[in-house]
């Protein structure tokens, strides 16, 4: 055997490992049996992080995703993870390039990223809670090191589509979690009582209420959707062998299954409007037409095999519940008088308008009297959270770092529009993946709020691989 392949088999072996843990926590083992598994998960990454640092990085999406089932300490305000503890392999790695006298690159988009560091400092500085958002701070740095990592690992086209393939199994085992706790009728969500676990199980059963289900945290959705449209795009257009497009379509199903029962009205009509504006830009390709024909065929056929087999899938009671929940528009009316308080607030105080709470806060520090005036919806009842991307930075960053993110979420797309047309073939993969899903993201924003987790590694991983598309052509 060799030491290639010994280097794979313990990438392969990390992976496995990743996936047991969950269905470890699922099962309800012991804390010491799933840790085990997890300080095996560690060494296995120091291991290839001093062989293979990009097999290293790669599987630290699986443990960073997959890692939440496995808390390391917990208390009310924070808690640490395996996946977190991962991240300091990472950062140790980057660390040894400078002991070696290799040069590190820090930056892409210079300006924009000095700007942001000046401006999440004096945000946190003036906080509300200087201590609460310190744990904010830490997942920050945290983020920034998956991006050095990126621009310092990842030379070319073939390892920008090694990442993304990663990307797909790795939410796609996410996927799964979540589809299988569903099933056995428990939430992902750590620390709950078994009262509401018991609870939890009862409505789906009886369909009482709707239950949907989560993953462990709701800032999934920001690496779920881009997923399906990368899978929607590789059977569009990228893959030629039959095997691998027969993954990537079952890959896409399950994905697909993941989203019904999700219920979340914003990702189905954001996938809905990215997956138009896909077909639109290539709508002069033949190769396109010929698959989207096959495309809407197949998926016809699949359509009318779910409609009969589905009741047997999901309780019927939830199925009535999802389809009345999808026609019904409260859920929107709530979030615009929430709205109307945070933007009523934040215009008349000069500080929040322009540092906002404090990074996080409106997250950390819900039990402020202050979100007692502002979480409030046209009812009079009190919501848990902003439920918009754009509003819970202005009221938690203020106004500069909103706008910063705007213009580059702006920038993104034009430079990944400007590659497309010097390749002179709008299916190329990359740079036309990467300018829907800032798309899809800019309009999830609009009534989806992120919180800063590590499924934003997605986007800030697309932002460094928009540089290095950028910088290579």
């Amino acid at each position: 055997m060799t030491k290639q392949s010994i280097y794979y088999l313990f990438y392969y072996l990390g992976w496995v490992l990743s996936f047991l843990l969950v269905l470890l926590f699922l099962l309800d083992y012991s804390f010491g049996q799933r840790m085990f598994l997890g300080v095996v998960i560690l060494l296995i990454g120091v291991f290839l992080g001093i062989r293979k640092p990009l097999l290293a990085f790669s599987l630290s999406f699986p443990v960073l995703m997959l890692g939440y089932s496995l808390p390391v300490s917990s208390n009310s305000s924070a808690s640490l993870y395996i996946g977190d503890l991962y991240i300091f392999i990472l950062l140790s790695i980057l660390l040894s390039r400078i002991f070696k006298n290799h040069k590190i690159i820090t930056f892409g988009f210079k300006s924009k990223i000095y700007i942001l560091f000046f401006l999440l400092s004096i945000c946190w500085i003036f906080s509300l809670d200087f201590i609460a958002s310190l744990v904010t701070m830490i997942s920050f740095v945290q983020l920034f090191v998956v991006y050095l990592f990126t621009i310092n690992y990842i030379k070319d086209k073939e390892e920008i589509i090694f990442f993304l393939k990663t990307w797909i199994f790795t939410v796609s085992l996410c996927s799964i979690t979540v589809l299988i706790a569903y099933f056995m009728g428990k939430t992902l969500i750590i620390g709950l009582t078994d009262d509401y676990q018991e609870y939890f199980k009862n409505s789906l059963e009886s369909g009482i209420s709707l239950v949907r289900p989560n993953f462990f945290v709701s800032g999934f959705i920001y690496a779920f959707a881009p997923v399906i449209l990368l899978l929607f795009l590789f059977l569009l257009i990228k893959e030629n062998n039959y095997l691998n497009y027969f993954i990537y379509l079952i890959l896409f199903l399950i994905n697909c299954l993941t989203l019904i029962i999700l219920n979340n009205k914003t990702v189905f009509f954001s996938l809905l409007l990215t997956f138009l504006i896909t077909l639109f830009i290539n709508i002069k390709s033949r190769k396109i037409l010929k698959r989207t024909s096959f495309g809407i065929l197949i998926l016809t056929l699949l359509i009318y095999t779910i409609a009969f087999y589905i009741d047997n899938i999901i309780p019927i009671e939830q199925l009535y519940l999802m389809t009345e929940r999808l026609s019904n528009n409260s859920t929107l009316d709530a979030r615009i008088g929430v709205w109307k308080h945070i933007m009523g607030y934040v215009f008349s105080d000069i500080k929040t308008l322009t540092l906002g709470l404090g990074p996080d806060i409106s997250i950390r520090k819900l039990d402020l009297p202050i979100f007692n005036s502002i979480f409030i919806n046209n009812e009079g009842n009190r919501e848990q959270a902003a439920d918009s991307g754009y509003i819970y930075i202005l009221l938690n960053y203020g106004i500069f770092i909103l706008l910063l993110i705007v213009n580059a979420i702006i920038s993104v797309c034009r430079i990944n529009l400007v590659e497309i047309k010097k390749i002179g073939k709008s299916y190329q993969l990359i740079p036309l993946f990467l300018f829907l899903t800032f798309t899809l993201w800019a309009i999830m924003m609009f009534s989806q709020q992120p919180g800063i987790s590590k499924s934003l590694i997605f986007p800030v991983q697309a932002y460094a691989f928009s540089f290095l598309l950028n910088n290579t052509n």
